[in-house]
């Protein structure tokens, strides 16, 4: 009888996430954040409610606190950066304003306008969020070297 085949091949060189560990970690990470994020606007929200404060202030507690869980784990799991934290946490700011700006103006006009539950809105919003980070961290919130727009890369 013939050896059963494994279903992955031979080699970790030709598995297909090999040599993508920072972005299978960016991933999984991103996914925490999501959730962890997610989390925290449900728990800032139920309060907020409870008190009878507006939506809009769960969404800038729970923006602080998981902007701050993010960074770290960003920082720290995935691009294991030795850079200069002031520049890099200014860089990982700006992303972070950016879809700040974006979630308060997104969430009122889906609540508003297109008559969703905030809840139903932050999730949609915090997916399209989860992306554009993607592409702002990997490729300039913690980039290796500076860019330099003199220079050209392509010549």
């Amino acid at each position: 009888m013939p050896a059963a085949e494994s279903p992955l091949p031979s080699s970790p060189a030709s598995w297909p996430w090999f040599g993508r560990e920072k972005q299978i970690k960016f991933l999984l990470v991103g996914g925490w954040n999501t959730v962890f994020g997610y989390s925290v606007f449900l728990a800032f929200y139920a309060l907020t409610s409870r008190l009878g404060l507006h939506y809009l202030v769960a969404m800038v507690l729970a923006q602080a606190v998981a902007i701050t869980n993010a960074y770290l784990a960003y920082r720290k799991l995935v691009f294991k950066s030795r850079g200069a934290i002031g520049a890099e946490s200014l860089r990982f700011g700006a992303v972070y304003a950016y879809t700040f700006a974006f979630n308060a103006a997104a969430l009122p006009l889906l609540v508003h306008r297109a008559h969703f539950n905030p809840a139903a809105a932050q999730a949609l919003i915090v997916l399209v969020s989860a992306f554009v980070s993607w592409f702002a961290h990997s490729r300039w919130s913690f980039r290796d070297k500076p860019v330099d727009p003199c220079v050209e890369v392509n010549p």
